[in-house]
């Protein structure tokens, strides 16, 4: 009898960071016990990870505990990073669970089945079902080193999953796959499949007839990148075809709020979710790049195939540029304070024309025309086109330099053939972040690289998380500017109204 593990909360949450609405989650969980699933894996369980991560990332005991009252036929799993666990702190993090959570699943990459085990063997005696998830298996050969490997964890490990990590794997390669690991290891099989190809369902199936016993879905197949199998889908096929009774007033009632966070959030599969399918690429990136809006679709795509092909091309340093050391840097953003403010900003910048001007958007660039002042911008993602369609313009600038982030560049920018004698890039950051593709990154960096004690930035707005793009791009400032302040040793504020966390002045005061 195969059986059907839910994970809407714990996959979907890569676009919410794991928060979700409490009267959501709620109904969610009491429309799982009225469905025939099996399992609903709720979140993660972690030890405490740099940067926010919401309450079912940590899957807090007491709020496992009201679900549970509202769902006590239906079993519920807990997911751990294998990487990102350590062994002993696992009974802390667990033994709270008992009696509420039935299961454990981890997900493993391939060379770390060994440490996996050791993981198995602590939540087995702590007596938790415990299920090894395999991820990237359309990169791996499934041979006998590798069952021996996890065929080591018998009396440890219930069930065996394959998961297609990259949403890229063919049906009859899962067929064979699932076959090869029923027959050679002892444990349940279970499958967990993407939707980069729109072969969530097909993968599934297969996974079925060559003997997987249990298959993951989530709600509208809310999940990390292009998404997963639909529970909505796969029940209905699973009514038709087998007879399941399946009550679908229950899916009506919860499927028009996950339908208003996808038209939200955006997940299923496009163009390069499907290119990072085929080719068995990270959906990380893809997801990571579709999140804020300076990329094209038809940028990532050109991105990927060519990151296939050849490094992206290099550039002198800006360290070969003439910059002039300047008394102060203005940093202008896309906000609309800046066109509010701008007689004033206008009247500074006279009046310190030695000032350098960093664009980290070209959005604002037309204001800032029949100046003195040495101008640089940013290019990530399309800026470049956009300067090309408005050159004239760019013909207005003191334009000293466009600026690229450092090689090797994941995503490749766009560069104006108008423009080639004035293109350089970033050797490298001064101080610590995760975005070194970043317009704003970039230019905070070629502030500190003029070796100027005072910084100032107009134009950083915020923006307002009406939508995931919006919080991906706040987050990314908000990271940036905070990894700027601890280091910079000189003066920095915001100069017009903002609504990131930074010291803030005014432009007012200036001239």
């Amino acid at each position: 009898m195969i059986k059907l593990l839910d994970c809407t909360l714990r996959d979907g949450g890569y676009y919410t960071n794991w928060d979700f609405d409490k009267t959501l989650v709620d109904q969610y969980v009491a429309a799982m016990e009225a469905l025939p699933v099996s399992y609903l894996e709720l979140g993660y369980r972690s030890l405490p990870q740099k940067g926010y991560y919401g309450e079912y990332f940590y899957s807090p005991v007491d709020r496992l505990k009201a679900l549970k009252e509202m769902a006590p036929n239906t079993g519920f799993a807990l997911m751990i990073d294998e990487k990102n666990a350590d062994p002993q702190v696992i009974p802390q993090l667990f033994k709270p669970l008992q009696g509420i959570c039935e299961m454990v699943r981890m997900a493993v990459a391939p060379n770390k089945i060994a440490d996996a085990i050791v993981l198995a063997q602590i939540l087995k005696d702590l007596g938790f079902l415990v299920a090894v998830n395999i991820m990237y298996i359309s990169k791996i050969k499934l041979e006998a080193r590798f069952f021996d490997q996890v065929n080591q964890g018998e009396g440890f490990v219930d069930f065996l999953y394959l998961v297609d990590s990259y949403g890229g794997i063919m049906p009859k390669e899962v067929g064979e796959k699932i076959r090869m690991a029923k027959e050679n290891t002892p444990f349940t099989i279970g499958f967990h499949g993407h939707n980069n190809m729109e072969l969530a369902l097909a993968n599934s199936y297969t996974a079925m007839q060559n003997g997987a016993g249990m298959i993951d879905a989530t709600v509208t197949g809310m999940g990390r990148g292009a998404g997963n199998l639909k529970t909505e889908l796969i029940l209905t096929y699973l009514q038709a075809q087998l007879d399941w009774r399946v009550d679908f007033s229950q899916l009506s009632h919860i499927l028009p709020f996950f339908e208003e966070m996808q038209r939200n959030y955006g997940w299923g599969t496009n163009l390069p979710y499907m290119i990072s399918g085929a080719y068995s690429l990270p959906q990380k990136d893809v997801m990571d790049w579709m999140g804020k809006r300076r990329y094209t679709i038809n940028g990532i795509v050109q991105a990927m195939t060519q990151s296939q092909q050849k490094p992206s091309q290099a550039y002198p340093n800006s360290s070969t540029f003439n910059i002039p050391k300047p008394s102060g840097v203005l940093i202008v953003g896309g906000g609309q304070s800046v066109a509010t403010h701008l007689p004033q900003i206008r009247r500074v910048l006279a009046a310190n024309p030695d000032w350098l001007v960093i664009h980290c958007s070209t959005r604002n660039m037309a204001y800032f025309t029949q100046l003195a002042n040495p101008q640089v911008v940013c290019l990530t993602g399309q800026e470049g086109k956009k300067m090309q369609k408005r050159l004239n313009e760019v013909a207005e600038l003191n334009l000293l330099a466009c600026v690229l982030p450092p090689s090797p560049r994941k995503m490749g920018a766009f560069v104006p053939p108008a423009l080639e004698n004035k293109i350089m890039e970033l050797e490298g950051y001064s101080f610590e972040h995760s975005y070194p593709d970043g317009p704003l990154a970039l230019a905070l960096q070629m502030a500190w690289n003029s070796g100027s004690n005072y910084v100032g930035l107009i134009g950083m707005d915020g923006y307002q998380q009406t939508l995931h793009t919006d919080f991906e791009l706040r987050t990314e400032s908000q990271v940036v500017l905070d990894a700027f302040g601890k280091s910079y040793v000189g003066k920095w504020e915001a100069l017009t109204p903002t609504g990131y966390q930074m010291p803030q002045g005014s432009i007012y005061t200036l001239a």
